[in-house]
């Protein structure tokens, strides 16, 4: 079944055989990399630091189906990391190695194969940590316990559910309310349970030239395929581009004056005291505050005076 999975060398950047040495796996969906998966990827490294001091040569790992099994299942609206934005995640969190596997091939194992077959033999796992709702195997009928019968009791890591102080309100850290969020366009709750503002990093692409015409170049995107972007409207943005940051302004749409209400939604941002060509470079974009809903305008001189408008709001929230 180690056809199954890929091993990405978070060290040196690269796809590789999984490593002989034993591991520690961090197991979950880990779709955003929010913050309790920081605290469960804190719980990995700790423990694979401290068996290689006193028992044997371990590393840490991710393991984690690609793309997420709900997304398998069609069961979101799309998934709240790209790829390499995940591995990007595990790599800041100090782990060694990320385990993808492809759902497909290994959904209809029983909870007691997939432990034996997969975390153990093939993926060398000596210890696990897990989130409290962490289930596998067919049907997800496997829980704590199978990974406890098998690991053993001192080999498996439950991790208690994380909470955000949102308002006044305590907060279960989730991707389920990551997305309530994105969908209700809350980019302020969205960045404290992730712990950064969300944000979308894609190679920039032709558009029609409208926004350089109007005296305001933009900047355009198309969103990795099957990854979320925040609900329609208009963003204060901060872009990065390479090393440097700027701030924008960002239109996440079909942008129904241009295109019409059958565009492919997008991602067009004007950047902020910048003029420079970026086609074919690959930028992110952090969105950081709704400024309103995305709508049509009757002229191209309304859309302008109106996007003039969103760029004064956007320095309004800038300089709070």
């Amino acid at each position: 079944m180690i056809d199954a999975i890929r091993t990405y060398d978070l060290k040196k950047g690269r796809f590789c055989e999984c490593p002989p040495c034993d591991l520690v796996l961090a197991l979950g969906n880990f779709d955003g990399i929010h913050l309790a998966h920081g605290t469960l990827f804190a719980h990995a490294t700790h423990k694979a630091d401290e068996r290689t001091r006193t028992v044997a040569p371990t590393a840490s790992a991710a393991f984690c189906f690609e793309p997420p099994s709900s997304c398998y299942f069609g069961l979101t609206d799309g998934c709240l990391s790209a790829l390499e934005e995940k591995l990007s995640q595990f790599k800041s969190n100090a782990l060694d190695y990320a385990l993808l596997a492809d759902f497909s091939k290994l959904r209809d194992l029983s909870p007691e194969a997939f432990v034996r077959d997969v975390l153990i033999r093939d993926c060398h796992a000596v210890h696990v940590v897990c989130g409290f709702n962490y289930h596998f195997g067919k049907g997800g009928r496997g829980t704590e316990y199978e990974l406890r019968q098998m690991l053993g009791e001192g080999a498996v890591d439950v991790v208690a559910p994380q909470y955000a102080d949102v308002d006044g309100v305590q907060v279960v850290i989730s991707s389920t309310a990551i997305r309530a969020a994105l969908a209700r366009g809350d980019m302020s709750t969205a960045a404290q349970l992730l712990g950064r503002p969300y944000s979308l990093t894609a190679p920039v692409v032709h558009g029609k030239q409208l926004g350089r015409t109007l005296g305001l170049p933009t900047v355009n995107q198309n969103a990795p395929e099957g990854k979320l972007l925040p609900s329609a409207g208009i963003y204060a943005s901060r872009v990065r581009i390479g090393e440097k940051t700027y701030l924008g302004v960002s239109n996440v749409g079909r942008r129904p004056t241009v295109d019409g209400a059958d565009a492919p939604i997008n991602c067009e941002t004007h950047i902020l005291d910048f003029d420079r060509d970026l086609y074919g470079e690959t930028i992110t974009v952090e969105f950081l505050h709704r400024l309103r809903d995305e709508r049509r305008f009757e002229s191209v001189e309304a859309l302008r005076s109106a996007v003039l408008g969103d760029i004064a709001a956007a320095k309004n929230y800038f300089h709070q």
